[in-house]
């Protein structure tokens, strides 16, 4: 405005005012404009550019105000010094923008003051000039330092800005770490706490809280000691006063307590940057879980620890190479040496030789094909220099590549299964040429069944045809011996079957050994006769007379062998000596030698061991030359054996044979019994009970030509039929009959005659089985004596005189006193006038009626109910009445009385006795 006011003083009324006017406006204006810019903006570069742009205007409006003042007018120099210095000042650039507006200034003010002003004298222009670059110097000078000072405050604002978006930025940073550890121990199944220096929770995780049951605000600030321990202060056994004190992480495993849990503890100290003891972190595992993991796997490695110390097998590990690396203590047990003494050495070195190209073939394959077989066997050396067999099952080892890096083997003993094996084996082919041997026999022993029996059935017919009386002798004699040669071989047979079944008995009696030996002379001398060879029998002078043994097995013994000896010697002898090398007094046993020595064909000595051997024959051509069925030998030696006694073979072949019998006996007294000729004193009724017509003829002609009167039965019942309406002196049944059988008809007939009060009849039964079980049977259901087929009619004469009697007034229709009463009481028998049909229709209608009240006595029992058991006692108390006796009528009374009383399992007592003693519910019915 002062401005202004000089110029209107000046020019005032001018063009040059106006001129003037308007420029020094449009500069305030600028000037204003670019202050306003400079202010508001925060660019130092667009602060520059406006700071140029103003100053260049002030440089072009000064030159153009000095144009306007008089020539002579020189105050303007001054004014400009301080323009010139001011311009310097305010640009802050450091290129041509900071001299270009003073130096422009300068320059034109210098031009236009020597050409439009008034010269002013040499002196005058060179201080004018002086005074200019003096400016220019200055100015430079002061707005080299100004720049910095403005610049560095010109920023200051946005550095501090800066400062804090960083610390900010920073702060942010931080926040976000601290969540993300915050969510990375709270993602920890571990628990986690930080404690400061004076032991309070700082800083715990999700899992510390939870396990706890509390939250995180109640755990903060809290001392440790107080909220896990339960102690006011630090006990002396903390883990922290050793961090304390060594300056290290510890770890420890203890239970913790809070918890009740097995723990891992971990903590580790924090340190300042001084070195001070800041914090404390914690770290509880809880590995309750892992320690029952540990206790088992431990248990486990126990187990299988105690399972391969105690296994009777080799546990055992190897390498791929063939080196041992473990032997269990089982080794000893099984090779004799101690585990020590096989590991780190090859498999090679124990193995026996012929089987170490199996064992390497094995383990070979095995690393080949990657697949594991199971088992293989080999032979080892025994401590004690023996060979064991071992069997080893072999389990590969692999490694995390699926590399073989060893095996796993069980070794077991099977050394006895072997020689089983083997033996098996042995017994297989033995058993294979016993079955061929037994094969060959059927067909044989086929020849020598149809042989006489092609005779028996040839000539019987030759009998029946002629009428010459001695061809029908000569045919008759014929029959008999192919008869009694068919009963031999039956008989061998069946002994032979009972011998190797284990169930060949003998049955001692006192026999005379003289008698038994004369007996076998008559039977050989006609033998020996047809043969045109000599029998000779030598008899020592000191033999006892009676010994204690069978008789039967003594003869078939000797039997046999004369049999044999007879029939391969074609011309020569045969010799029978008796001896008795040893005392044979009554106290003392005695040895009875028998040699039978012949002039046969003899035997190979490789044969001897082989001839005893039943089914054998030795020599096939010997077989069907001479026949036989190679049993006679074989039963010999069972029965031999069975009387404990020996027997031995020499012979020569071409030469003859001799065998040497040695069989123990006991001396005894002769039997005193009177001699047997079949013929009773008196004639007895017998009842002969046989299903097959031909044994029933042969009984009832034999018993007639013996004077005795004879009644015929097919069948069981038809003789409990005959038994129900007579009485006989005696009985002769057969054991094996259909439907009913021997050992049965007598049980029920003893029980009849028990019922009767009648005296037991005589039973005699003959049988082919003569196993000692059916005599026991036979003899324990009420028989008196059992003979055996084929029948022995001296035997038979025996029993007969032995046990039978004739009834007075012989065979007659039963009168009523002689009926059987069967229990019936005798007011019953005396209402029914002692009518035998009465009686026995009644009886079988009473029978009948107590045994279905007995069954509906156990119904009651079973069911419990009381009602119908005292229904049934009632009805058994009034049946029971028509008995002989009282027991059955005072126990069915008890029945009915103590129905209503008594436990069912004393009712079933009482019932049990009632049926026990019923005629026919008794445990004889």
């Amino acid at each position: 405005m002062l401005l202004i006011r000089a110029d209107y003083i000046f020019l005032r009324g001018t063009v040059t005012f106006q001129w003037l006017l308007v420029l020094r406006i449009g500069l305030t204006g600028l000037s204003v404009w670019a202050g306003a810019v400079a202010w508001r903006t925060s660019d130092p570069d667009r602060f520059d550019q406006w700071s140029f742009l103003w100053a260049m205007a002030c440089a072009l409006a000064n030159n153009m105000i000095i144009l306007s003042r008089p020539a002579t007018y020189t105050g303007h120099v001054i004014i400009e010094l301080f323009i010139i210095i001011a311009l310097y000042a305010v640009q802050p650039g450091l290129g041509y923008r900071r001299i270009l507006p003073p130096l422009f200034l300068s320059l034109s003010s210098l031009y236009l003051y020597f050409t439009v002003k008034v010269a002013m004298g040499y002196v005058a222009s060179l201080s004018t000039v002086s005074a200019y670059i003096g400016a220019n110097t200055i100015g430079w000078l002061v707005a080299a330092n100004w720049f910095r000072y403005r610049r560095e405050s010109f920023f200051a604002n946005e550095t501090l800005e800066k400062l804090y978006r960083q610390a900010e930025a920073g702060r942010l940073a931080a926040e976000v770490s601290e969540r993300a550890w915050e969510r990375i121990i709270d993602t920890s199944p571990d628990m986690l706490f930080v404690i400061d220096k004076q032991h309070c929770i700082t800083r715990v995780n999700h899992t510390f809280a939870e396990r706890l049951g509390i939250n995180r605000r109640e755990a903060l600030g809290r001392r440790c000691c107080d909220l896990l321990c339960g102690f006011a202060s630090l006990p002396e056994f903390c883990l922290l006063h050793k961090i304390l004190r060594n300056r290290q992480p510890h770890t420890i495993e203890a239970r913790f307590l809070p918890l009740g849990i097995d723990s891992r503890i971990m903590a580790a100290p924090l340190f300042d940057q001084f070195g001070d003891h800041e914090a404390t972190v914690f770290i509880i595992e809880d590995i309750t879980e892992q320690k029952h993991s540990e206790q088992k796997l431990k248990s486990t490695q126990e187990q299988y620890r105690s399972l391969v110390q105690n296994s009777h097998g080799i546990i055992y590990t190897i390498r791929p190479d063939g080196v041992i690396t473990y032997a269990s203590p089982s080794y000893t047990k099984l090779v004799g040496y101690d585990p020590t003494f096989i590991v780190g050495k090859q498999f090679q070195d124990v193995v026996h030789p012929d089987d170490i190209q199996a064992c390497e073939a094995f383990q070979r394959e095995i690393l080949e094909s990657g697949e594991s077989r199971s088992r293989i066997e080999y032979r080892i050396f025994h401590r004690d220099g023996s060979l064991r067999w071992h069997l080893s099952i072999f389990t590969p080892c692999r490694d995390e590549e699926g590399r073989i890096h060893s095996f796993v083997g069980n070794a077991i003993d099977i050394t006895e299964l072997k020689h089983s094996q083997f033996e098996l084996g042995a017994a297989c082919k033995v058993a294979e040429k016993a079955n061929n041997t037994k094969s060959e026999f059927l067909a044989m022993i086929s020849h020598e069944i149809r042989t006489p029996l092609n005779a028996m059935v040839g000539f019987s017919a030759l009998a029946c045809q002629t009428t010459d009386v001695a061809m029908l002798k000569e045919y008759v004699n014929i029959l008999d011996r192919s008869s009694r040669l068919l009963m031999d071989l039956v008989n061998n047979i069946l002994d032979m079957s009972k011998a190797e079944a284990g169930q060949l008995h003998l049955d001692p009696i006192p026999f005379s050994l003289l008698d038994a030996i004369d007996l076998l002379q008559w039977q050989y001398v006609p033998v020996a006769n047809q043969k045109k060879i000599k029998f000779t029998v030598v008899k020592e002078q000191d033999l006892p007379i009676w010994i204690n043994g069978d008789p039967l097995r003594f003869r078939q013994i000797v039997s046999n062998l004369l049999s044999n000896a007879m029939k391969f010697t074609e011309t020569g002898q045969v010799v029978l000596s008796i001896s008795a090398p040893k005392s044979h007094s009554q106290d003392e046993g005695c040895l009875i030698r028998l040699e039978i020595q012949d002039t046969g064909i003899g035997i190979e000595e490789a044969n001897l061991t082989l001839m005893f051997q039943p089914f054998l024959q030795l020599n096939p051509g010997t077989t069907r030359k001479y026949g036989g069925s190679g049993l006679g030998l074989a039963i010999v030696q069972g029965l031999v054996d069975l009387m404990k006694g020996h027997i031995e073979v020499t012979s020569q072949v071409g030469r003859g044979s001799c065998f040497t019998v040695e069989l123990p006996f006991f001396p005894a007294t002769p039997p005193q019994h009177k001699e047997i000729t079949g013929l009773n004193a008196e004639s007895l009724e017998i009842l002969v009970v046989e299903d097959n017509a031909f044994n029933r003829r042969l009984l009832r002609d034999t018993l007639r030509t013996w004077g005795h009167e004879i009644t015929e039965a097919e069948s069981a019942m038809q003789a409990l039929e005959l038994l129900d309406v007579s009485r006989y002196d005696c009985v002769i049944l057969d054991i094996r009959m259909p439907d009913v059988d021997g050992v049965e008809l007598t049980r029920r007939l003893r029980q009849l005659e028990r019922l009767s009060n009648l005296e037991p009849t005589p039973i005699i039964a003959y049988t082919a089985d003569m196993e000692g079980t059916t005599t026991e049977q036979c003899l324990a259901a009420g028989m008196q004596a059992v003979l055996f087929k084929p029948l022995d009619a001296r035997l038979l004469a025996l029993a007969l005189d032995k046990h039978c009697r004739p009834t007075v007034g012989g065979q007659k229709p039963a009168s009523p006193q002689s009926l059987p009463s069967l229990g019936l009481a005798d007011r019953t028998q005396a209402d029914m006038e002692h009518d035998p049909q009465r009686i026995r229709a009644y009886l079988q209608l009473l029978r009948e009626d107590i045994e279905s009240e007995l069954n509906r006595l156990d119904q009651a029992i079973i069911l419990e109910d009381r009602i119908l058991f005292k229904e049934a006692a009632h009805s058994l108390k009034g049946l029971c009445g028509y008995l002989q006796g009282r027991r059955p009528g005072d126990l069915a009374l008890k029945l009915h009385e103590s129905a209503s009383t008594l436990s069912f399992c004393k009712l079933h007592d009482l019932a049990k006795q009632l049926r026990s003693v019923s005629p026919w519910c008794g445990p004889d019915a």
